[in-house]
């Protein structure tokens, strides 16, 4: 998974650059080639409105503006899926703070069941309600504390 999502932000990033690129380079394109530019403006830029020509322009900024937002939450998942380790059959952070292996959301309520209970101690995923059962390698089942402590 992680590799998967290296390879979509380095192709992403990869083609806002050739993006921002070709629109600097049709930003000097007057400059450079004049001729080119005069004949372009004279057959085909004058005969668009203007209107449509700021619709255009806002239309590009804005595939670029979501193209760079997708490329940042892309690179924070990276980090967030490296910074998680696996351990107790759950996923911790640095900060030791849970999260589920099923869903990747963060795990708040850990419920301890009453003494009549047969249910063991577990988190309880909102998300996709899934129980989370604290485990050492010998399938000790473990409180929240012990597990923080042997972390």
């Amino acid at each position: 998974m992680l590799e998967n999502l290296k390879d979509e932000w380095r192709f992403h990033r990869k083609s806002i650059l050739l993006k921002v690129a070709a629109t600097i380079l049709l930003a000097f394109i007057p400059s450079i080639f004049p001729k080119v530019w005069s004949e372009i403006y004279q057959n085909f830029l004058l005969k668009i409105p203007v209107p449509l020509k700021y619709l255009a322009f806002l239309f590009l900024i804005l595939i670029l503006l979501l193209q760079y937002s997708y490329i940042n939450h892309l690179a924070d998942k990276i980090k967030l899926i490296k910074l998680k380790t696996n351990k107790f059959n759950l996923l911790w952070d640095d900060n030791k703070n849970p999260y589920c292996q099923k869903c990747d959301n963060i795990l708040v309520d850990f419920i301890i069941p009453k003494n009549n209970s047969l249910s063991n101690p577990h988190f309880k995923c909102h998300k996709c309600e899934h129980k989370n059962f604290l485990k050492d390698e010998t399938g000790k089942i473990l409180t929240f504390e012990e597990a923080k402590k042997l972390l």
